[in-house]
């Protein structure tokens, strides 16, 4: 109720006409009982015929003037009230967006699913029907004024029938509240159960869950029907308790007016006027009561609504660099979950580099992820900085720094729309930022308030071409030919109806459309098939090549192969970084030896495996030449390395034989010999060393090296 009248005071003009209104609405209630008590006494006494037309057209008048007010009132109530519940809802919605990934716990979830009944809730005690119940309230001290100066004996019977009324429909909507918000939480957890069944409905099935389930919901409806009677019987009672109380006072005004009628202290024509009266005044306490336990309910959804608003949110505003180079620095970098005994890691120092592989690996639960979302900044440290270009991630703006990532999470999920606006999503939404200087070096300052979103957004054509790489990057063109709709395709359920390898590589594609520097991918190969798999090796290694700094978390062995660098977070508490051996005096690239552990994890100038020294890997796009080693050193490499797999694409696991067998299409023999279509392969490298496998485009030759 104080914010009904919060909201009157912000809107003095409309409010003032709203209360002029309900006067009016109450004065020409009045006419009933006048016009009654005027029949009765004036035309029933005297039998004048002009004088029942008088009243009659004064009657109609009346009536027509209560329907205009009647109808202006609900407007005007809602001009007072104005958007207040819309803004609620579209703040909610915001801080659903905005939310801080880290403070995501399931309260929180289970909070921000019920936030929809809540704000019914909140809506229902704001509606113009209920603020005109509270503003007739003192409107009914107007009935009882008149009453007064009819009988001041019935003016005090409808004065006590209010304030029975009004006790009984507090006590009433006291006990309905504390029943409602605990039938409320039954009930979303009965709908929390339906979603667990719908969502795990293999599991359900296939290991027979579904006398667990049948259990779990007998209980919850077992505890929800006791409830749902119990407030059933309340709200029942107190509408009995408000009837009954207006029947007592009826016929309590009827008694003891007949008394005075006997005694010639009133006339038939005021009793009834009375009763009329009392009944009115005895209705709007009701009506009062009855918004005043919405309005109490109100105030415990808009306390709920309050604190999940008060949960901790992305930063709008923030700086970004007008270039990032790619290079991120974690210093003295500690995190831990929020009750957990130990921290995932302590004093992590690792620098990664542009041009550099970094692998992650670790046993389950080791913060292998972790460390990828606060790479994304999607997680905080609890100690320490990560800092990119120079610039902490902590004073970055969020919208820009995603931009200048590419990131594949370990498990994607898609929002309820088409492929095409899936995959195109980070574009589709890109925001415009001001330009101004801090540090001493050029920033941008993006303010998300003043962003209109999609303003530098790519014409169609433009989209259309990075849509069509990032759909061959991930080698989902036939896949998306298979469907009948194609790219049009809407993916539901947040995509899990797919299987996990199209998921995957939907992902993926996802992460290429962007520019990003920075490439975050979390176990990027597994659960693709043979196909898969090149596709996403071929793209880890076309973006090393174009000097992208690549963290990839994976325990596949031919990316550790030509990783650069180790996170090993199986140790604890201060997780090991491993460099790959530097190059050799002559610039040759040594054969991959064990990882060195790093005394500080600072890299130097030359560490880590430049990927364009090493044969067989990464090798160019279907249709390009496969690159010539510069020298035998590095084909050892090579036979360790993984082989070049059709028209150059990787080999289907790198895999590396004593005898270094080659893959399809792998490398020829180093003497002349003829692959399996009959052609001779051999080819001089640029050192006039050993002659390379050749072949065709599109054949796919057999060949062996010889060590």
């Amino acid at each position: 109720m104080k914010e009904i009248f919060r909201r009157m005071a912000q809107r003095p003009v409309p409010a003032m006409e709203l209360l002029l209104a309900t006067f009016f609405v109450t004065l020409l209630n009045l006419a009933s009982p006048v016009f009654v008590i005027q029949v009765l006494n004036r035309y029933v006494t005297f039998g004048f015929d002009g004088t029942l037309v008088t009243l009659t057209v004064g009657m109609l008048v009346a009536v027509a003037m209560l329907y205009a007010f009647t109808l202006l009132r609900p407007r005007l109530a809602a001009v007072v009230m104005g958007d207040a519940e819309e803004r609620l809802s579209a703040a909610c919605h915001e801080i659903i967006l905005r939310i801080r990934a880290q403070a995501l716990g399931p309260e929180v979830v289970r909070a921000a699913h019920e936030v929809p009944a809540r704000l019914a809730t909140v809506r229902s005690a704001r509606e113009p029907g209920i603020v005109m119940q509270v503003l007739d309230a003192p409107f009914a001290v107007l009935y009882l004024l008149v009453t007064f100066l009819l009988s001041p004996l019935l003016a005090l019977v409808g004065a006590l029938g209010m304030v029975a009324v009004g006790v009984l429909a507090h006590a009433g909507n006291t006990g309905q509240s504390v029943h409602f918000r605990t039938l409320e939480h039954e009930e979303a957890e009965r709908r929390r159960m339906n979603a667990a069944a719908i969502d795990g409905a293999d599991t359900v099935r296939v290991f027979r869950a579904a006398a667990f389930v049948r259990r779990a919901w007998t209980e919850r409806t077992r505890r929800a029907e006791p409830l749902r009677l119990r407030l059933a019987f309340l709200r029942e009672g107190s509408k009995s308790s408000t009837a009954t109380v207006v029947l007592l006072q009826s016929v309590a005004v009827y008694a003891i007016g007949a008394m005075q009628v006997v005694n010639g202290d009133i006339s038939v024509g005021v009793l009834i006027g009375a009763n009329i009266l009392t009944s009115r005044a005895v209705g709007v306490a009701a009506g009062f009561a009855s918004a005043l336990g919405l309005c109490a309910r109100a105030r415990t959804a808009q306390a709920d609504l309050d604190r999940f608003l008060a949960l901790p949110q992305e930063p709008a505003s923030g700086t970004a660099k007008q270039s990032f180079k790619g290079r991120v620095e974690f210093r003295d970098v500690g995190f831990g979950w929020s009750g957990s005994h130990s921290p995932l890691f302590e004093s992590l120092n690792v620098v990664m580099e542009p041009g550099m592989l970094t692998i992650v690996q670790g046993p389950n639960g080791s913060g292998k992820t972790t460390f990828a979302r606060m790479l994304a900044g999607l997680v905080e440290p609890g100690r320490g900085d990560i800092v990119a270009d120079g610039v902490t991630l902590r004073q970055i703006a969020p919208d820009w720094w995603r931009g200048q990532i590419r990131y594949l999470p370990q498990e994607p999920a898609f929002m309820p729309a088409t492929i095409r606006e899936n995959i195109l999503m980070p574009l589709l939404g890109r925001q415009t930022a001001e330009a101004s200087v801090s540090d001493g070096s050029p920033v941008l300052k993006v303010d998300a308030g003043s962003l209109r979103d999609g303003q530098e957004r790519k014409d169609e054509a433009e989209l259309n071409a990075v849509l069509n790489t990032a759909l061959n990057a991930a080698d989902l063109a036939s896949y998306i030919f298979s469907l009948p709709a194609g790219l049009d395709t809407v993916l539901e359920d947040a995509g899990r109806t797919l299987s996990v390898g199209i998921r995957r590589r939907l992902a993926l594609a996802r992460a290429m459309v962007t520019d990003g520097r920075l490439v975050i991918l979390d176990e990027p190969t597994e659960g693709l098939d043979a196909q898969g798999r090149k596709a996403a090796l071929r793209c880890i290694v076309q973006m090393l090549r174009e000097g992208r700094t690549v963290v990839v978390v994976s325990t596949d062995a031919d990316l550790e192969r030509v990783a650069g660098q180790k996170l090993d977070l199986g140790i604890k508490p201060r997780p090991l970084v491993a460099r790959r051996a530097p190059a050799g005096g002559n610039g040759a690239v040594v054969a991959p030896v064990p990882y060195p552990a790093s005394e500080n994890g600072t890299p130097g100038p030359d560490a880590g495996t430049p990927l364009e020294t090493v044969s067989g890997i990464g090798a160019p796009a279907q249709g390009g030449t496969p690159p010539v080693p510069p020298a035998a050193a590095d084909r050892d490499v090579a036979r360790q390395a993984g082989q070049i797999g059709q028209a150059g694409q990787i080999g289907q696991a790198g895999q590396i034989g004593q005898a270094g067998q080659a893959g399809q299409a792998g490398m020829g023999k180093d003497s002349t010999e003829k692959n399996s279509t009959g052609k001779a392969g051999p080819a001089k490298d640029s050192a006039g060393d050993e002659p390379v496998g050749t072949e065709e485009p599109g054949q796919g030759t057999q060949g062996e090296t010889r060590s």
